[in-house]
């Protein structure tokens, strides 16, 4: 694969972090500060975690973290995924609300799932 496709793959996945970032804040705003401040902290740190690792793979795409960098987004997808799912459960957000964010990051988990199988890792078969 050359490097202008996989610089453009990053590129894609960095714009659809970069809108999930913009739709976790819009949510967060809306949610009851007082009654799910830890909640809202930890949704807002791991999206902008995984935000910032999206760009950190594309500028250490051939150095030896690059592989430890798009595992520890995987996580933050896990991460994201188990929060909206909290919020659910305790009726903050509604159903089409929770599936929507759980689609969009289940895009990104995906996208950075073939990035691994790309670099023929033997845990990402």
């Amino acid at each position: 694969m050359s490097v202008y496709s996989k610089n453009f793959k990053h590129q894609l996945i960095w714009q659809k972090s970069l809108e999930l970032v913009q739709e976790i804040y819009a949510l967060t705003r809306q949610l009851d500060i007082t009654k799910q401040k830890n909640l809202i902290t930890q949704l807002r740190n791991n999206v902008d975690a995984l935000h910032s690792n999206i760009a950190l793979s594309l500028i250490k795409i051939y150095s030896n973290s690059y592989n430890d960098i798009i595992l520890q987004s995987l996580d933050l997808c896990d991460n994201l995924r188990a929060q909206i799912l909290l919020l659910l459960k305790d009726q903050y957000i509604t159903e089409i609300i929770a599936n929507d964010k759980l689609e969009k990051i289940n895009t990104i988990y995906q996208a950075l799932y073939e990035l691994l199988k790309e670099k023929n890792l033997p845990y990402a078969n």
